[in-house]
């Protein structure tokens, strides 16, 4: 082989080479969260999935409902009332349109719930009538304000109930929502106000992606990595005191290399 066969050989396999990392580097940023993306987006996702209160409710169509039901699909619990004057009709809108957006195999793993934090006058009949109004999917529940309340709390999504004696009254609650994964367990929160464009590209790839949490391989090793795509997550959202002890200085977390996954043989 001479000189120039072999100059041309070696520069071959260099390009060769930079294009195979490029294409492996594409496609493994399609296959992980991308925090700024969500953060943006107005998700934040917890560094450890939470409990969730197996509370009993009746549903919108009557029916007694408990929380632990609503296992197998993702929900964004909402906090609400039908005579909310703003934040909720606003809320339950923008959740539709999102929804819209959303392709079906993402739409099939999704429900939105409305939780009343106005059972007084939230009845199954109000409940379904109202919610008629924006998309018949959407899930309605009405349970005691002892329950409602301890629901809110373990969500960490609070209100504050109203005097229900006064006529007109309201009720203070928030516009956020709760993220509930398939499991039944907490797993983060989206903030509002939302930009329904964002939560649309965003949703999609969350649930695959964080189905049951951190993993553990065929020879028993933890796949660390969703779990700390979401300490870094919380590290630049500025949610994550209690990590502090624990998390690399700085957040710098490329520092912290994940163990790969075994592969079967």
């Amino acid at each position: 082989m001479t000189r120039t066969q072999k100059t041309v050989f070696i520069l071959v396999a260099l390009v060769a080479l930079i294009m195979g990392l490029t294409v492996n580097k594409v496609l493994n940023d399609r296959g992980q969260l991308n925090p700024t993306e969500l953060i943006d987006a107005g998700i934040i996702l917890l560094p450890q999935s939470r409990s969730v209160p197996d509370v009993s409710m009746t549903d919108q169509n009557g029916q007694p409902l408990a929380l632990n039901e609503l296992k197998g699909k993702w929900s964004l619990l909402f906090f609400g009332y039908t005579y909310c004057p703003d934040i909720c009709p606003t809320t339950l809108a923008q959740l539709r349109q999102v929804k819209s957006e959303l392709p079906k195999e993402a739409l099939e793993r999704l429900q939105v719930v409305l939780v009343s934090v106005d059972p007084n006058r939230d009845t199954p009949n109000q409940l379904k009538q109202y919610l008629g109004y924006f998309d018949k999917d959407f899930v309605g529940v009405a349970g005691s304000i002892e329950d409602t309340q301890k629901l809110a709390n373990a969500l960490s999504i609070p209100f504050i109930p109203a005097d229900t004696s006064k006529a007109g009254y309201t009720v203070d609650h928030s516009g956020n929502l709760a993220i509930v994964g398939p499991d039944g367990r907490q797993r983060g929160f989206i903030r509002a106000p939302f930009n329904n464009q964002k939560l649309a590209a965003q949703l999609p790839g969350l649930a695959p992606r964080l189905a049951f949490g951190p993993r553990a391989c065929c020879a028993g090793h933890r796949d660390t990595r969703p779990l700390l795509q979401e300490i870094a997550f919380l590290c630049r959202s500025g949610l994550v005191s209690r990590w502090a002890a624990k998390r690399p200085r700085g957040c710098q977390l490329r520092t912290l290399a994940p163990q790969r996954p075994c592969t079967s043989r």
